[in-house]
């Protein structure tokens, strides 16, 4: 089965904001069905939602459809992801994945 890899958090040249790594994604897998990997996406999507709103972050888009929070460095958005993961009860079966554009 495919793993699909989400994009849910921009920086770099997709937003506006200080975070220098263009995109934070998450992969679910081990799921029985693309529908299920997709439904816990979701999940986290909607709960990152919450955090970055309840602790004061825009919940604007970047240009790739993921949050465009300002964060304090390159390693908050991981904290949050991880957070947002375990909260929706998925640490064992949603991994992080990252696309630095290293080139841009």
């Amino acid at each position: 089965l495919p793993v699909p890899m989400c994009n849910i958090i921009n920086g770099g040249a997709h937003a506006n904001n200080n975070v220098d790594f263009q995109e934070f994604m998450i992969m679910p897998f081990g799921f029985t069905s693309f529908k299920e990997a997709l439904r816990s996406v979701c999940e986290i999507y909607a709960i990152l939602k919450k955090e970055l709103a309840n602790s004061g972050h825009s919940t604007a888009l970047g240009d790739e459809g993921g949050f465009a929070p300002n964060l304090a460095n390159n390693t908050e958005p991981i904290d949050l992801l991880m957070t947002c993961i375990k909260k929706a009860g998925y640490e064992n079966r949603v991994k992080i994945a990252l696309d630095v554009a290293s080139t841009e």
